[in-house]
């Protein structure tokens, strides 16, 4: 992405930071889906695992 462009040590290192970005979206876009599906003692659990994700972003 951006490093392809720029060849910089801080662009490589955003692109890094970009994927990783993604990476625990789609993570926590899975963890919300599951959690319409689980029962209630479950979907607590996933909740708490998004909110875990999200506060790493």
């Amino acid at each position: 992405m951006l490093a392809t462009i720029l060849k910089s040590k801080q662009a490589t290192q955003t692109t890094f930071l970009i994927i990783e970005t993604f990476a625990k979206l789609r993570a926590l876009q899975q963890t919300v889906s599951s959690a319409s599906l689980a029962s209630e003692d479950k979907k607590n659990s996933l909740l708490q695992k998004a909110g875990s994700l999200w506060q790493t972003c």
